[in-house]
C-alpha cells in the first residue's frame, strides 16, 4: 500500500512538471504578467472548455488543454491556449483548420491573421490570441508565440 502512494505522488508529481513546460515564467516576459492559467485532461473537463466545440477537438485527440491568460499593467490581454494531442498528425489537422494565409516562422508551420496567430510543433498545437488593447500590435503575439515554440523543443 505505501509503494502504490508513493507511485501515486511520483506520477502527480510528474504530470505537473510536465504541465509547467508550458507555464510562462516572470522571465520569459518581464512585462506580461500571467492572470489566469487552466489545465484540463479530463474529457469532462476538456468538453467544458471546449463548448459547441468538443467535437472537433476531441476528434483530433486532444489529451490535454493548456490555457492562459497573460496582461500588462496597461491592460493588453493576450490568451494561449496549447493543444496536447495524441500524435503529430492530429496536431497538424487541428492546425490546418485554424491556419491563415500569411505564414510566419514558427513552430513546424505557422501562420498569423490581425489577432490571432497559431502553429504546431510534434503533437502540439497552439493559438495566441489578442484579447483587449492589442489592435495593430501583432507582433507581441508572435513573439509569445516564438517563446511557447521554444519551451516545445
Amino acid at each position: 500500500m505505501k509503494t502504490f502512494r508513493l507511485i501515486l505522488i511520483f506520477l502527480v508529481f510528474i504530470s505537473g512538471c510536465a504541465a509547467r513546460k508550458y507555464s510562462f515564467r516572470s522571465n520569459d516576459f518581464p512585462e506580461w504578467k500571467m492572470v489566469s492559467r487552466q489545465v484540463c485532461s479530463n474529457q469532462n473537463k476538456l468538453k467544458k472548455v471546449f463548448g459547441n466545440s468538443s467535437q472537433l477537438f476531441l476528434g483530433y485527440q486532444v489529451r490535454k488543454a493548456v490555457i492562459q491568460t497573460l496582461r500588462t499593467t496597461d491592460y493588453k490581454e493576450i490568451k494561449v491556449e496549447i493543444f496536447i494531442t495524441a500524435d503529430e498528425a492530429d496536431a497538424r489537422n487541428l492546425y490546418r483548420r485554424y491556419q491563415t494565409i500569411t505564414k510566419v516562422i514558427v513552430g513546424t508551420e505557422g501562420s498569423q491573421s490581425p489577432g490571432f496567430v497559431s502553429f504546431y510543433r510534434g503533437n502540439n498545437f497552439v493559438r495566441v490570441t489578442a484579447m483587449r488593447n492589442l489592435t495593430g500590435k501583432d507582433q507581441y503575439l508572435i513573439d509569445v508565440a516564438r517563446v511557447i515554440d521554444k519551451k516545445l523543443t
